[in-house]
């Protein structure tokens, strides 16, 4: 299960993004690195701001971007 909430503040685009998934490990064993774990390094690089937490039912991802008017 998945949400995803976009609200733009001004020039600022808010986005979360919630799931039931478990946490995820940044290295994870025979798994070739070309193949898995570059989304959240994306979003990291083109955000001004991210935060990533677990919960009780999931996971949540924020980011924040400055749009152009």
């Amino acid at each position: 299960r998945m949400t995803l909430l976009l609200a733009l503040d001004h020039e600022t685009l808010h986005i979360v993004v919630t799931d039931s998934g478990a946490a995820v490990e940044r290295h994870r064993p025979g798994i070739a690195s070309d193949e898995h774990g570059r989304g959240t390094g994306i979003v990291e690089f083109l955000a001004q701001s991210t935060e990533i937490r677990q919960t009780r039912s999931g996971r949540e991802v924020r980011a924040c971007l400055r749009c152009s008017p």
